[in-house]
C-alpha cells in the first residue's frame, strides 16, 4: 500500500504528470517515468493494467517493462499528444484521495 501513498503525493505535488486518450476506446496503459538515476533515466511500462492496487496486483493483466531509452523516447510523443482534461484529473485526484 506504501507505493499508492507515495503516488498519490506525487500526483497532488504534480510530481507525476497524467493523460487519459479519449478519441476512441483505448484500453492500454502507458506509464513514463522519468528517473534520476544516471544509468536509467527514462523507462515505460505498457499493458492493460490501471493504475490502482487491483489492476497492478491482483487482477491478471500483461505489462511490459520498456527499459531502452531510445524506445521511451520514440513512446514520448505519443504520450505528450494526449491531454487529461482539468475535470479528469480532478476525479483522479479525488479518486486516489479516497482509495489511499
Amino acid at each position: 500500500m506504501k507505493p499508492f501513498f507515495a503516488l498519490s503525493r506525487q500526483l497532488k505535488a504534480k510530481k507525476l504528470t497524467t493523460k487519459l486518450f479519449l478519441r476512441h476506446a483505448l484500453h492500454a496503459k502507458l506509464y513514463l517515468i522519468h528517473c534520476h538515476d544516471p544509468n536509467i533515466s527514462i523507462i515505460c511500462f505498457l499493458g492493460s493494467s490501471n493504475l490502482t492496487l487491483p489492476g497492478l496486483a491482483k487482477q491478471g493483466k500483461l505489462n511490459v517493462d520498456i527499459p531502452d531509452y531510445h524506445a521511451c523516447m520514440k513512446l514520448q510523443p505519443w504520450f505528450n499528444d494526449r491531454s487529461l482534461t482539468i475535470a479528469a484529473r480532478l476525479r483522479l485526484y479525488q479518486y486516489l484521495a479516497r482509495t489511499c
